[in-house]
């Protein structure tokens, strides 16, 4: 049996990407529980606004997965991380943009009523 220490890298990086991603939920968790605790207005609305940037994530990975992939130009392990970061922060500057969906600002009204 041969151990590929690409594998082992690749591996390790997809578990710290996966324990990052449980540790922002907490964190996002934590920062909504502490805005509304304070009435902080502003913590508040860049809480909404990031949930706002994880819901066009999501649309993003799920509008990859739909194209089909040529094949003419290997893909490797770097370019789908590389995509992925760039859907991310792509997602954050609409959700921070004055276009955005909406989705923010319903929500802040939305918990903004239940204080």
């Amino acid at each position: 049996m041969q151990i590929n220490p690409l594998s082992i890298a690749v591996q390790q990086h997809t578990l710290k990407a996966e324990s990052a991603l449980e540790q922002s939920k907490g964190d996002f968790q934590e920062v909504l529980a502490r805005a509304q605790r304070e009435q902080d207005e502003p913590k508040l609305k860049q809480a909404c606004q990031d949930i706002e940037a994880m819901f066009i994530q999501q649309m993003f990975k799920q509008m990859r997965a739909t194209v089909p992939r040529g094949g003419l130009i290997p893909e490797s392990m770097g370019t789908k991380i590389y995509e992925e970061m760039l859907d991310a922060e792509y997602s954050k500057l609409m959700a921070s943009s004055p276009d955005n969906f909406g989705i923010a600002e319903m929500l802040y009204q939305q918990l903004k009523a239940q204080e």
